[in-house]
């Protein structure tokens, strides 16, 4: 089981909020699919989902690890 940790959103990125409809649905559909299409027949092909960039500070000793999310896609 992988340790806790605490990823932290900066004010510069809580200005952009997804909306159901324009584009957490769209992603969810995106997931279902790709997932099923596994399921059916595991062809094996990867698929890249996109990267997050996270910038890591020193935690004192009993805290959570905290990282700052720089940007995702």
């Amino acid at each position: 089981m992988p340790s806790p940790r605490r990823n932290e959103i900066p004010p510069f990125q809580r200005r952009y909020v997804w909306e159901r409809d324009g584009q957490w649905e769209p992603l969810w559909n995106d997931v279902e699919n790709l997932a099923q299409s596994i399921l059916d027949d595991d062809d094996g092909k990867p698929h890249f989902m996109g990267a997050v960039v996270l910038q890591q500070y020193a935690n004192p000793t009993g805290t959570l690890p905290r990282r700052i999310v720089v940007d995702g896609q």
